[in-house]
């Protein structure tokens, strides 16, 4: 029975709780080991489940932090940016990007590297216009008059 600094006996029962051990299988093992009475084991026990349940709680927030800079990341790289999107699509209202187009070939369907046709080139293009706002409603302010008296004045879009 070596004699163990209050801190050796803590981080002892700090190892037997991360592997689940039981209350009464640390008191067995560590009261023998070190010759600690049951209350002193008690503060020990308490102290040591309070570092553990400490760290688990660090390690959470470490691997949460990992998790939210990892989908920050995936975001990044997969959602393209608003002038990325305008550059792929002026490229196809251009024809600079050959796109893959179903065709049946021998009663089978196969993906074929086409040259945008006309509707891809339009749809491109309509599509740009409604990502500059080119398609915003216009707002008018219309009054409507009866037999010389005006009556609510109305804004359509």
């Amino acid at each position: 029975m070596a004699k163990a600094s209050r801190q050796t006996i803590i981080d002892a029962i700090v190892k037997e709780v991360e592997l689940g051990k039981p209350r009464g299988y640390v008191l067995g093992k560590i009261g023998k080991k070190w010759g600690i009475s049951r209350t002193t084991f008690d503060r020990h026990w308490k102290t040591a489940n309070d570092q553990h349940s400490e760290l688990q709680r660090k390690a959470k927030e470490a691997a949460d932090k990992v998790y939210i800079q990892q989908m920050e990341q995936a975001a990044k790289e997969a959602v393209m940016s608003k002038i990325e999107k305008q550059e792929v699509l002026t490229k196809i209202a251009r024809g600079l990007i050959p796109l893959k187009k179903a065709m049946v070939v021998d009663g089978s369907i196969e993906y074929i590297e086409v040259v945008p046709d006309w509707m891809d080139r339009k749809n491109a293009i309509a599509e740009l216009n409604k990502m500059s706002g080119d398609y915003a409603a216009i707002k008018q302010s219309v009054t409507i008059s009866k037999v010389g008296k005006d009556l609510e004045e109305e804004t359509y879009e």
